[in-house]
Parts: structure tokens; sequence; C-alpha cells
């Protein structure tokens, strides 16, 4: 399941407190149980990069995160609450 989304067409930038020119993913569900959750990840995030390359939309973060190998944990810089927070997370 996929869990992110591209903000721009689904989640309107007012209800997240994005400014309108701000770029990213975010996350539509992150189930307490899944790793991304436990890894710090959750609901409304905006995801900014991930390992280090710009996300501007979903297709970036999918490109970003795409890792055929699986098992590489990648930094992941967040948005929440206008705060910036860098996390890792496993990518499979």
């Amino acid at each position: 399941t996929r869990y992110w989304r591209d903000w721009s067409s689904d989640v309107c930038s007012s209800d997240l407190q994005i400014p309108e020119d701000e770029k990213g993913a975010v996350v539509a569900e992150c189930p307490a149980s899944s790793a991304a959750y436990r890894l710090g990840l959750r609901p409304r995030d905006l995801i900014l990069s991930v390992a280090n390359r710009k996300v501007r939309n979903v297709e970036d973060f999918i490109r970003a995160a795409d890792n055929p190998g699986g098992g590489v944990n990648v930094k992941v810089t967040i948005k929440r609450a206008n705060e910036e927070k860098p996390i890792e997370l496993e990518i499979r």
C-alpha cells in the first residue's frame, strides 16, 4: 500500500499550512503498525527530500525511493508543523 500523495492535487495546502510555492509529497496514511511510523513518519508529513534529492511531488518521491536492491536506509527530510526534520527510513 502506498501511503503518500501529491498534496497539490489531493490535499488543500491551507489545511496543511503549506505555502503555495512549497513542493513535496504528503503522507496520506501511516499506520501505527508500519515500519515508517516506528521510524518517525506521520500522516500529513510533507516529504521534502529523499537521499538529498528534492521531492516536488509523488513521482519525485517514487523515483528517489526506488531501490530494486531493497533494505537500504536513506535520509528523508520532512516538514511537520512548519519545522523541518530529518529521519532515516529503510527503503525496501
